[in-house]
């Protein structure tokens, strides 16, 4: 009867949405968005499904920035230091640096970065519709107790 996942029973949602914020007008059941809004609040930051979808979200985006580092140069950096003749050598320490840059990899790079950004999109889509679906889940469940309230 009350399509909610994750918010525990409909027991614990009605007392969120208090049936004290139905009223009957002219044959039609009107709400106060009061408790409806605190339930989709108290929905949207406890539905586990949602803090999923958000996570997936915020790793995508962080994908987009391993796939950008493709394209970028790599320094590396190496110290030695000599053993032999050190009496005779003023510094027995020599440093290396080398950058190297992938100039051609056959667009692999800009390939990886277009894919992790449509993947991104998705999962933002794909959150926005869970969003959406939990606060109408919240709203039916509201209104079906308002009616039935001030049908008693």
């Amino acid at each position: 009867r009350f399509p909610l996942q994750g918010l525990g029973s409909a027991h614990n949602v009605l007392q969120i949405l208090h049936h004290k914020g139905c009223v009957r007008m002219n044959d039609q059941t009107v709400a106060s968005p009061g408790p409806v809004a605190q339930a989709i609040q108290t929905a949207l930051v406890k539905r586990s499904d949602l803090k999923q979808a958000y996570q997936e979200e915020k790793a995508a985006h962080h994908g987009i920035q391993i796939a950008k580092s493709g394209q970028l140069p790599t320094v590396s950096l190496s110290l030695k230091k000599d053993w032999q003749n050190q009496e005779n050598s003023a510094n027995p320490w020599s440093a290396q640096v080398g950058i190297s840059f992938n100039i051609f990899d056959g667009s692999k790079s800009k390939a990886k970065i277009k894919q992790v950004q449509w993947e991104t999109i998705q999962k933002h889509e794909l959150l926005q519709q869970k969003t959406e679906q939990v606060t109408l889940e919240i709203k039916e469940a509201y209104f079906c107790h308002c009616r039935n309230t001030v049908t008693e």
